[in-house]
């Protein structure tokens, strides 16, 4: 299972069931049947997600670490936010810019 939500790059059970091996609608059940035995927002790991996202920035036309985004129009920059799981959702602590220009510097903020 944890293959195949690694595979889905989704958190959507359907994409999830499509992506294990066998039937869809079988490893869609199989799925709510483990959901029903656990308590997903119960559990607290000790880990830290992180989540990258391209940022646009269209009016920004000075800003040193502003570049292109992959669509090679828009202006933007790389962002990871930093969370760390608790009671069933995420909570951000940090997150760190990655400029799209390679003269500029990466910078880290704490929220």
């Amino acid at each position: 299972m944890l293959k195949a939500i690694l595979a889905a790059q989704s958190p959507r059970i359907s994409a999830i069931s499509r992506a294990m091996p066998g039937n869809p609608e079988a490893n869609y059940k199989a799925i709510q049947r483990l959901l029903d035995r656990i308590e997903p927002q119960a559990v607290d790991a000790p880990f830290v997600i992180g989540d990258p996202t391209e940022m646009p920035q269209p009016q920004a036309c000075k800003t040193e670490y502003v570049g292109t985004l992959k669509d090679g129009k828009t202006k933007g920059f790389w962002l990871l936010v930093l969370a760390t799981p608790f009671r069933g959702r995420a909570l951000p602590f940090s997150f760190i810019t990655f400029p799209l220009r390679p003269s500029s510097s990466t910078s880290t903020r704490v929220v």
